[in-house]
């Protein structure tokens, strides 16, 4: 995914709120004004790789220098030591603040993300590789032209991709 339009990002925690009994959101800036001001989501339902700290790890083992070659770098190393990649999609993209929110889905026994995303705090670190164009491979929903209308359904780990491709299609759909 960093070939194209994707590369790393370094994010900082702004804050997190609990949106609902069972999502987590966190919302992430730079750790200096700007820094993510190329993360281009192209909305609906962008996609992009966050790595999460091994169990007891203060930070992530990430290949960033890798390049285009971060995956099979990633893969090269030693499970219990590299990162923990997950998938997640950008819910909100406020640019003029340089924020990105992400909603994590709590269940009741929270896998390494989630539970990532109930303890972290303002300024916590955490590696990104996402878009810096908006039109990217990330975006999945892409309804051919003349579309009437759209069924859109998931679990609450796809709300955030749900809500962000009902705000994108026209209100006449």
């Amino acid at each position: 995914m960093a070939a194209g339009h994707y590369r790393f990002f370094d994010f900082e925690v702004a804050r997190t709120r609990r949106v609902s009994p069972s999502v987590q959101r966190v919302t992430f800036r730079g750790p200096v004004p700007g820094a993510i001001a190329e993360f281009a989501s192209g909305g609906r339902d962008q996609r992009f790789k966050l790595f999460f700290p091994q169990p007891g790890e203060e930070y992530a083992d990430v290949p960033v220098k890798a390049g285009d070659q971060w995956y099979a770098a990633w893969r090269a190393m030693d499970p219990n030591r590299r990162a923990l990649m997950r998938t997640y999609t950008v819910r909100e993209q406020r640019r003029d603040l340089g924020e990105i929110d992400v909603d994590f889905a709590v269940h009741t026994c929270p896998g390494p993300a989630a539970t990532w995303a109930l303890r972290c705090l303002a300024g916590d670190r955490i590696t990104a590789l996402g878009p810096d164009e908006a039109d990217n491979a990330g975006i999945d929903f892409r309804p051919p032209q003349g579309t009437d209308w759209i069924l859109v359904a998931g679990d609450e780990s796809a709300l955030p991709a749900i809500a962000g491709i009902l705000e994108w299609i026209s209100p006449a759909t």
